[in-house]
């Protein structure tokens, strides 16, 4: 099964940008990313996990074999760091222009 590639992040559905952000975040210590640690990380089932792995192999934002590690594709790093970015940014408009505490930004962005 394989999909046309997502052009911008507004192709990627939210599920799916959680699931790049996870493999990001829990692949940038330099661990591989295993789907146990993906399941874990996103408080979902093993099934779940595989399904959505699925999805990000299809649309050419990861590679997988069974039992091997989820690596991001290029593609996939870029949405990934993309998200990241625009994460960051929301954190820092909400703390810097609407005053909202910094322990409260990152849930509300």
């Amino acid at each position: 099964m394989t999909v046309d590639p997502p052009r911008g992040l507004a192709d990627l559905t939210p599920t799916i940008q959680s699931y790049l952000m996870a493999a990001h975040a829990l692949g940038s210590g330099g661990d591989p990313v295993t789907s146990g640690a993906l399941a874990d990380r996103l408080g979902a089932s093993p099934s779940s996990v595989t399904e959505g792995v699925r999805k990000l192999v299809a649309m050419g934002l990861a590679d997988h074999r069974p039992y091997a590690p989820v690596e991001l594709t290029r593609a996939g790093r870029s949405f990934a760091v993309a998200m990241v970015r625009r994460h960051r940014i929301i954190e820092t408009f909400l703390a810097r222009c609407l005053d909202y505490p910094w322990d409260e930004v990152h849930a509300e962005a």
